[in-house]
Protein backbone atom coordinates (compact mmCIF):
# COMPACT_ATOMS: atom_id res chain seq x y z
CA UNK A 1 0.00 0.00 0.00
CA UNK A 2 2.65 2.26 0.50
CA UNK A 3 4.34 2.44 -2.82
CA UNK A 4 0.53 3.23 -4.01
CA UNK A 5 0.18 5.97 -1.35
CA UNK A 6 0.22 8.86 -4.24
CA UNK A 7 -2.66 6.92 -6.21
CA UNK A 8 -4.47 6.05 -2.80
CA UNK A 9 -4.11 9.40 -1.26
CA UNK A 10 -6.07 9.78 2.16
CA UNK A 11 -8.52 6.88 0.86
CA UNK A 12 -6.65 4.02 2.37
CA UNK A 13 -9.18 3.35 5.32
CA UNK A 14 -12.09 3.45 2.52
CA UNK A 15 -10.26 0.95 0.30
CA UNK A 16 -9.30 -1.46 3.46
CA UNK A 17 -12.99 -0.89 4.62
CA UNK A 18 -14.06 -2.10 1.22
CA UNK A 19 -12.15 -5.07 1.02
CA UNK A 20 -13.91 -5.95 4.55
CA UNK A 21 -17.23 -5.55 2.26
CA UNK A 22 -15.92 -7.78 -0.40
CA UNK A 23 -15.08 -10.54 1.58
CA UNK A 24 -18.67 -10.44 3.68
CA UNK A 25 -20.66 -9.98 0.53
CA UNK A 26 -19.16 -13.16 -0.99
CA UNK A 27 -19.83 -14.93 2.53
CA UNK A 28 -23.24 -14.25 1.90
CA UNK A 29 -23.24 -15.24 -1.66
CA UNK A 30 -22.12 -18.73 0.04
CA UNK A 31 -25.27 -18.21 2.48
CA UNK A 32 -22.47 -18.01 5.11
CA UNK A 33 -24.67 -15.18 6.73
CA UNK A 34 -23.01 -15.51 10.10
CA UNK A 35 -19.66 -15.61 9.35
CA UNK A 36 -20.28 -12.30 6.80
CA UNK A 37 -21.97 -10.40 10.22
CA UNK A 38 -18.97 -11.40 11.91
CA UNK A 39 -16.18 -10.33 9.22
CA UNK A 40 -18.29 -7.04 9.08
CA UNK A 41 -17.74 -6.93 12.70
CA UNK A 42 -14.00 -7.60 12.25
CA UNK A 43 -14.12 -4.73 9.70
CA UNK A 44 -15.66 -2.20 12.03
CA UNK A 45 -13.45 -3.09 14.69
CA UNK A 46 -10.45 -1.96 12.22
CA UNK A 47 -12.16 0.79 11.20
CA UNK A 48 -14.74 2.11 13.73
CA UNK A 49 -15.40 5.33 11.63
CA UNK A 50 -16.79 3.16 8.47
CA UNK A 51 -20.27 4.60 8.04
CA UNK A 52 -20.57 2.10 4.52
CA UNK A 53 -19.49 -1.07 6.62
CA UNK A 54 -22.13 0.21 9.55
CA UNK A 55 -24.71 0.09 6.94
CA UNK A 56 -23.75 -2.75 5.42
CA UNK A 57 -23.39 -5.08 8.29
CA UNK A 58 -27.20 -3.70 9.93
CA UNK A 59 -28.70 -4.08 6.22
CA UNK A 60 -26.65 -7.78 5.70
CA UNK A 61 -28.64 -9.26 9.07
CA UNK A 62 -31.96 -7.71 8.16
CA UNK A 63 -31.54 -9.49 4.76
CA UNK A 64 -30.52 -12.85 6.83
CA UNK A 65 -33.55 -12.27 9.20
CA UNK A 66 -36.08 -10.74 6.41
CA UNK A 67 -35.87 -14.47 4.94
CA UNK A 68 -37.22 -15.66 8.46
CA UNK A 69 -39.89 -12.80 8.22
CA UNK A 70 -41.43 -13.32 5.16
CA UNK A 71 -42.52 -17.17 6.01
CA UNK A 72 -43.41 -15.27 9.60
CA UNK A 73 -41.11 -17.64 11.39
CA UNK A 74 -40.59 -15.37 13.87
CA UNK A 75 -38.41 -17.09 16.50
CA UNK A 76 -35.71 -17.79 13.79
CA UNK A 77 -36.12 -13.61 12.97
CA UNK A 78 -35.48 -13.33 16.54
CA UNK A 79 -32.53 -15.10 16.73
CA UNK A 80 -30.73 -13.63 13.70
CA UNK A 81 -31.52 -10.57 15.28
CA UNK A 82 -30.08 -11.27 18.67
CA UNK A 83 -26.89 -12.44 16.47
CA UNK A 84 -26.61 -8.89 14.41
CA UNK A 85 -27.16 -7.34 18.03
CA UNK A 86 -24.22 -9.09 19.81
CA UNK A 87 -22.34 -7.28 17.15
CA UNK A 88 -24.07 -4.35 16.80
CA UNK A 89 -25.24 -3.74 20.51
CA UNK A 90 -25.98 -0.03 19.39
CA UNK A 91 -28.16 -0.11 16.02
CA UNK A 92 -31.41 1.23 16.64
CA UNK A 93 -32.49 -0.61 13.10
CA UNK A 94 -31.73 -3.88 14.72
CA UNK A 95 -33.30 -3.24 17.69
CA UNK A 96 -36.73 -1.86 16.48
CA UNK A 97 -36.88 -4.39 13.58
CA UNK A 98 -36.15 -7.22 16.74
CA UNK A 99 -38.96 -5.97 18.86
CA UNK A 100 -41.25 -5.69 15.58
CA UNK A 101 -40.55 -9.83 15.34
CA UNK A 102 -41.23 -10.23 18.95
CA UNK A 103 -44.91 -8.65 19.16
CA UNK A 104 -45.49 -10.18 15.65
CA UNK A 105 -44.69 -13.87 17.04
CA UNK A 106 -47.14 -12.67 20.63
CA UNK A 107 -50.29 -11.94 18.49
CA UNK A 108 -50.99 -15.58 18.52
Amino acid sequence: VATSAPLIGDREDDLRARVFDAWARALVADGKWEAAIKKYAEGLAAHPSSEMLRNFAVTTVDQWAFQAIDKKEWTTAIERYDVGLTHFPDAPRLKHNREYCVKQRDKK
